[in-house]
């Protein structure tokens, strides 16, 4: 299964500004006790976004140290 990067990018940016405005925000109701809740790491949801949108630019993120012989 292939995942679509440019989507995922967005997909989880829609998810940090519901975080941010608090739409997420769950709420449990037990007798006359009420609980609002959201759970979320936003740092690895930042990282995630950043993982996504450069893979969707193409960009690479690791680089290799590459050898060169040197005949002397």
């Amino acid at each position: 299964m292939s995942i679509d990067h440019c989507a995922e990018a967005v997909r989880l940016r829609a998810l940090l500004v519901a975080i941010a405005s608090g739409d997420g925000v769950q709420q449990a109701r037990f007798g006359e006790d009420e609980v609002r809740y959201f759970a979320a790491d936003k740092a690895e949801l930042k990282q995630q976004i950043a993982y996504h949108e450069s893979i969707c630019a193409g960009k690479r993120r690791r680089f290799a140290v590459r050898g060169r012989f040197r005949a002397y």
